[in-house]
């Protein structure tokens, strides 16, 4: 379908919101797992944090590779498929070593891969102006919802058993059916085959507004998911003696903020020019990190958490809307894969430089540091080609 919809409360506005919170089926819902899953298998502890990095780990190859295989043929046969995939990771209710466990983590983030990107392509495809602007809106304040309320059902799944959260992957098999009755295959354009596929996708996505678009969003994870949401539980326990369930109201506090201000995107969008709202997200994320050190208390430490969530729920749709508006029409799915593999390096990348600066300096440096880089993100953003008004 090409166009634009009568309105964004539609069956494909259903399929976007349902990929979005799949994707987390895989990761929020699974954390208060992982000491269960330990005890109960025998895993030691410097092999536990493997559950998720086997899950995060598919996708720096997997997500750019289906997102031209979905460009040049059809996003439903990626779409649907990877749901299924997806839900084969339910499966991991029935493991019974960790190796099993792992294997089918594994086959779930191959899944997962299959919808990152390609769910920012299907905004593209199938919804226009304005409300394109909506539904990234919305399927932002859905994922900061998720990310909130999804940890506190997964730690009431594990009191029944360690591996009652991980059936949750089986909801992927309704949204896989639906899917597949809703997507049409000709419903996107097709792009151009073979080795001029590779390279009007390589000279598009190397572009100087395309790779600032993916490096914004790097940036702002890699200080964001390396430093706040690795790092701030144990700076609470250390500091502040803080105990598990005041740590995490804390950190999901951040949630709130995200929601509350995704929910006003398109408002914002349409009265602050791109350029000076992320410039001023990033500049909110840069000082709630240089504030943790000084602050008195466990429960100041509030502030950064609402600064963090405030600029996630602004920087994350508007830098997606900007990439859309950058994006050629016959490579919208690579361009969402461009944006999905930058975010998932910088989750795997910035708990490790994060944890080398902890290992030589502490906690003081490592989050005055941490506020240098969104700060310089936002002097940038500036001067910043993609976003010029021309783009918009």
């Amino acid at each position: 379908m090409r166009g634009k919809l009568p309105n964004t409360w539609n069956r494909y506005f259903a399929l976007i919101i349902g990929s979005t919170l799949m994707m987390q089926l895989g990761m929020p819902i699974i954390t208060p797992s992982l000491p269960a899953v330990q005890q109960a298998l025998g895993v030691a502890d410097a092999d536990i944090g493997l559950i998720m990095a086997v899950y995060s780990l598919p996708a720096l190859v997997f997500v750019p590779l289906l997102g031209l295989v979905a460009d040049r043929f059809s996003k439903k046969w990626v779409v649907v498929p990877s749901l299924v995939l997806f839900a084969a990771g339910g499966f991991a209710f029935t493991a019974e070593n960790f190796e099993t466990l792992l294997w089918l983590r594994f086959i779930q983030g191959v899944g997962a891969s299959g919808l990152s990107g390609i769910a920012l392509g299907l905004v593209g495809d199938y919804f226009r102006g304005e409300d394109r602007t909506r539904v990234l809106a919305n399927a932002s304040f859905a994922q900061n919802v998720g990310a909130g309320v999804l940890p506190v059902i997964g730690g009431a799944l594990v009191v029944i058993a360690w591996d009652v959260p991980y059936l949750a992957g089986f909801l992927a098999i309704p949204l896989a059916l639906f899917g597949l009755a809703v997507m049409k295959p000709g419903d996107n354009i097709p792009a151009r085959g073979g080795r001029a596929l590779l390279g009007h996708a390589w000279r598009n996505i190397t572009d100087r507004r395309a790779l600032e678009l993916m490096g914004m969003t790097g940036g702002f994870i890699f200080v964001g998911f390396g430093v706040f949401v690795t790092y701030i539980p144990t700076f609470l326990a250390n500091n502040f003696a803080t105990g598990s369930l005041i740590i995490g109201l804390i950190v999901g506090a951040r949630s709130v903020s995200g929601a509350l201000m995704s929910s006003r995107i398109t408002w914002l969008m349409r009265t602050v020019p791109p350029r000076w709202l992320i410039f001023s997200a990033f500049l909110v994320q840069s000082a709630g990190l240089a504030v943790v050190p000084v602050l008195p208390n466990d429960w100041s430490v509030m502030i950064a958490a609402l600064c963090y969530g405030g600029a996630f729920g602004v920087v994350r749709p508007a830098l997606q809307i900007m990439m859309l508006e950058n994006a050629p029409e016959d490579l919208r799915a690579t361009f969402g894969g461009g944006i999905a593999v930058s975010l998932r390096f910088a989750q795997t990348i910035g708990p490790f430089f994060a944890g080398l600066v902890i290992g030589a300096w502490g906690f003081g440096p490592l989050f005055f540091g941490a506020a240098a880089v969104p700060l310089l993100l936002a002097l940038y953003a500036l001067r910043a080609e993609a976003l010029k008004p021309a783009a918009n």
